[in-house]
């Protein structure tokens, strides 16, 4: 990967962490009107939990390690002239009764992602697959170890 798409994809990244940090940003704002269900909901079980995102296009990922279960949903939000996705994930202890939201991240403009999860090293990755420069690039790696 060349200089300059290493520094692209970090403003991109960095762009993505204030959009969801800042109240009154536009993708926030345009969540709000189309009813996403909120960040801080807790559910009983996972069958709950797509209910409630049942209006999306999600793709979902569902695994567990150790006594921990993991739900991971890639949310693809209705957009016009950018792209807009959001990342959320739930997981639920042994001891716990409800799932609780550890992950939520969005980013936009940058076409269509796809993710993908390594369960033999615990990585979940978004990888770009637009018909761009960002196609087949690791956007997003993190290590749920």
């Amino acid at each position: 990967m060349r200089m300059m798409d290493s520094i692209v994809l970090f403003f991109i990244s960095f762009a993505a962490t204030c959009i969801a940090q800042a109240p009154n940003a536009r993708a926030e704002t345009s969540s709000q009107v189309m009813n996403l269900p909120l960040s801080e909901a807790l559910y009983d079980s996972v069958d709950s939990l797509k209910k409630d995102y049942s209006g999306f296009s999600c793709d979902w990922l569902e695994f567990e390690r150790g006594e921990n279960n993991y739900v991971i949903c890639l949310i693809t939000l209705p957009s016009y002239g950018s792209s807009s996705h959001s990342l959320r994930g739930w997981t639920r202890g042994s001891e716990q009764t409800k799932l609780e939201l550890f992950l939520y991240y969005r980013i936009r403009d940058l076409g269509n992602v796809k993710l993908d999860y390594s369960p033999e090293n615990m990585q979940l990755s978004l990888i770009g697959a637009a018909n761009n420069k960002y196609s087949d690039v690791t956007v997003l790696k993190l290590d749920l170890r």
